[in-house]
């Protein structure tokens, strides 16, 4: 059967990230850190109010600032050798090695038509995880990039929006939301339902395991005790035994006949399909089938602990609220990141030692990092600008004097043509 949608413990759109755009519109949903969501999920089931979140990459050594409500400027990190050398260790999310050779660097150093040589040489020193870039200019060149901003001349920041976060809803509906928030608050609703769905699907499947249990072991010593005689017993007359003993017909295929719409998916075998009133009504397989190998005192032993295991996560589910049960589910979550962050840093540190040269691939312990410039004000001045031309815009009119389609509302009637990402679903 497939799943309309996927609601696992934490809100995996926001850990994948979506990038896509389409004829008529683009939807961007960056990438946040598993743990900022975790942290923030503990918190809503604190009854606290989530804290904001920045976009993260994973390994990003850069820096992700916020400039606006919904943009970031992301820049990479370079940092000062001496007087005429530099040293660029993370570029900017997107950028790609190779395409950082060629479309900067190289142009840097040869020149163009329009613009002059500024660099007089680079060597590289990358790993696969890792980027090294050690640049020579001359010392007048290098002042005048410092003081002008050397992230903006060398191409280390970039900027990014979240004014396109554009999804389908648990619904199918297609919603644009404000705010990574938006999207944790909507996604912690309808996990929490599932999680008061789940406390009561399985109370229900724990006590009609409990209660297959005990007639079981009931049965086992009854025989024992002869007050249940099988030899030259009819089935029809067993049953009817069973039924005046007040024995329960199977617990466990009645509570899943009960969750299931399927009728017929507990038959197992063609030749166990009940044929009189009597065993359509009631269904002791579970005990007429017992093997005599159940029987035996060690296997006996092993049904009473099988019980007391049950009983006990039983009454360990009751005690436990939906809250509780997702706050286990998210203190695993975390210890297994943990040991997987664990195990690559592991991975890193074997692969260094390997090579000889390790220390030529790591910045430099020397280096002055360079901070980079970010033009607060010139954001600032556009916030103003954007916000005092909200306030004297009139509302847009089509002929008919109707305010214009609103956007979600032109994509909802379109959904059938678009391939857009759930807020739910996990990335393939």
């Amino acid at each position: 059967m497939e799943p309309k949608y996927y609601v696992p413990i934490i809100p995996m759109v926001l850990v994948n990230g979506v990038e896509d755009s389409t004829s008529i519109f683009e939807t961007n949903v960056p990438k946040y850190n598993p743990r900022d969501i975790v942290d923030n999920i503990s918190r809503m089931l604190r009854n606290e109010e989530p804290l904001e979140m920045n976009p993260w990459y994973k390994n990003f050594k850069g820096t992700v600032v916020k400039v606006e409500p919904m943009k970031y400027i992301i820049s990479g990190e370079v940092a000062k050798l001496d007087e005429q050398t530099i040293e660029i260790t993370e570029l900017p999310i997107g950028t790609c090695i190779e395409d950082y050779k060629k479309t900067i660097l190289e142009p840097m150093l040869h020149g163009t038509e329009k613009r002059t040589a500024l660099i007089n040489d680079y060597q590289e020193y990358h790993t696969d995880t890792t980027v090294k870039f050690v640049v020579k200019m001359n010392k007048n060149a290098l002042e005048k990039v410092m003081r002008d901003g050397i992230h903006k001349k060398f191409k280390l920041q970039t900027s990014l929006s979240i004014s396109s976060m554009i999804l389908f809803d648990q619904n199918g509906d297609i919603q644009k939301y404000e705010s990574p928030l938006d999207i944790l608050r909507e996604f912690f609703t309808i996990r929490m339902d599932f999680y008061v769905r789940r406390k009561k699907y399985y109370e229900a499947m724990f006590e009609a395991e409990l209660l297959k249990l005990e007639n079981q072991l009931r049965f086992i010593f009854e025989l024992d005790e002869r007050k249940i005689i099988t030899k030259n017993t009819k089935k029809k007359e067993y049953i009817k035994l069973l039924i005046e003993q007040k024995y329960d017909s199977d617990p466990v295929k009645a509570w899943h006949d009960t969750t299931s719409n399927n009728e017929n998916e507990n038959v197992e075998d063609g030749d166990k399909m009940p044929e009189t009133e009597e065993e359509k009504k009631y269904d002791f397989d579970y005990l007429i089938d017992m093997a005599i190998r159940t029987m035996l005192r060690e296997n006996v032993q092993k049904l009473f602990q099988k019980r007391d295991a049950k009983k006990s996560e039983l009454e360990e589910l009751k005690r436990s609220t939906p809250k509780m049960l997702w706050e286990k589910d998210l203190d695993a979550f975390v210890e297994e990141y943990e040991r997987l962050e664990k195990n690559e840093r592991e991975i890193q540190k074997k692969s260094a030692e390997i090579s000889n040269l390790a220390d030529i691939y790591k910045p430099s312990v020397h280096a002055v990092r360079i901070e980079p410039k970010i033009d607060f004000e010139k954001y600032q001045s556009k916030k103003e600008r954007v916000k005092k031309s909200n306030n004297n815009k009139e509302e847009t009119k089509n002929d008919d004097g109707d305010t214009n389609v609103n956007l979600v509302e032109l994509l909802n009637s379109l959904s059938t043509n678009l391939n857009l990402p759930c807020l739910l679903r996990t990335n393939k």
